[in-house]
């Protein structure tokens, strides 16, 4: 199993895994980004943000809700005080984190205008290099996984993620770490 590690800059790394991998080693991927996000954000104020929410998406599950609406783009914003394991666990598991559909900001302060809310689900890498709040996020229907402008050390992090893999049951974890 592959993971690369990319290093954005000194607050922002990406995360992925082949989109060849066999389904023993995406199920250790899916834990690794769950331990991830328990990692980064268990018991912080955070805010998911979904956009075109259904009344099955996962933002309806916890926390205070509110409805936005901006042209065609329908925006689901969940604000919770303390995010708990389990709300991060339903996170992990929803296909609408997976798609790319839910970002989720590690402050319970989210700017809600048409261009912030549209500035969280960029099109681009240029788009994704461009968020200025901190976010954990999928990409690539789940096999990529970016975690931008954290208040932590990057190499701190780094370690993590390699000793979440490891304790997932990666042998032979190849780490490439790819400074941008």
């Amino acid at each position: 199993m592959k993971i690369e590690i990319r290093n954005i800059n000194k607050h922002s790394l990406s995360i992925s895994v082949s989109k060849n991998s066999a389904p023993k080693h995406l199920r250790i991927w899916e834990k690794i980004i769950a331990d991830v996000l328990l990692y980064g954000l268990l018991n912080k104020s955070t805010c998911s943000v979904t956009i075109d929410p259904d009344k099955n998406s996962v933002g309806n599950e916890f926390g205070k809700t509110e409805k936005v609406k901006y042209g065609k783009r329908n925006y689901l914003i969940t604000r919770t005080d303390k995010f708990e394991s389990g709300d991060l666990l339903e996170i992990n598991e929803s296909s609408d984190f997976k798609l790319g559909l839910v970002v989720v900001v590690s402050s319970s302060q989210i700017r809600t205008t048409q261009q912030d809310l549209e500035s969280l689900f960029p099109t681009t890498e240029d788009g994704i290099m461009a968020i200025d709040q901190p976010v954990i996020f999928c990409a690539e229907d789940g096999y990529c996984l970016y975690w931008l402008n954290f208040d932590l050390k990057i190499n701190d992090v780094v370690k993590k993620i390699e000793s979440i893999a490891e304790f997932s049951g990666v042998e032979s974890a190849v780490f490439d770490s790819v400074k941008i």
